[in-house]
């Protein structure tokens, strides 16, 4: 089997999520029997993901979490599962409200968004 490849980038606010969030994400792919797949996450401010939400779904709004998927990477054997972009700020406000700790709920945005690539889907 080959190895899947994460790459975590994040804004200095959240940069000590980032070897959490590969780890989880790697153990995530293999869960689900994914292999030779390239993933990339992000961390971003409301500001960034409200941008990212208007410009390609047309929601003038912050939300927790998107996921953009891609086939391939030109030249390379490796699939691209695509990016999953996670708004940090909401997630803290989210383990505030909801008495979560906010590593939890990071890591239950970050598979939810991993399933959208994977092509499962909540109803």
């Amino acid at each position: 089997m080959a190895l899947n490849k994460v790459e975590v980038l994040a804004s200095r606010k959240f940069a000590d999520y980032k070897t959490l969030l590969k780890k989880e994400a790697l153990s995530w792919l293999k869960k689900r029997d994914e292999s030779n797949r390239y993933l990339e996450v992000e961390i971003v401010t409301k500001s960034e993901i409200k941008r990212l939400n208007k410009k390609y779904l047309k929601h003038d709004c912050p939300t927790d979490v998107l996921s953009f998927p891609l086939d391939k990477i030109p030249g390379e054997q490796i699939s691209n599962v695509g990016t999953v972009v996670i708004c940090g700020d909401i997630i803290e406000e989210r383990a505030r409200e909801t008495n979560k700790t906010f590593k939890g709920e990071i890591v239950f945005v970050l598979r939810h968004g991993i399933n959208h690539l994977l092509g499962i889907h909540h109803k």
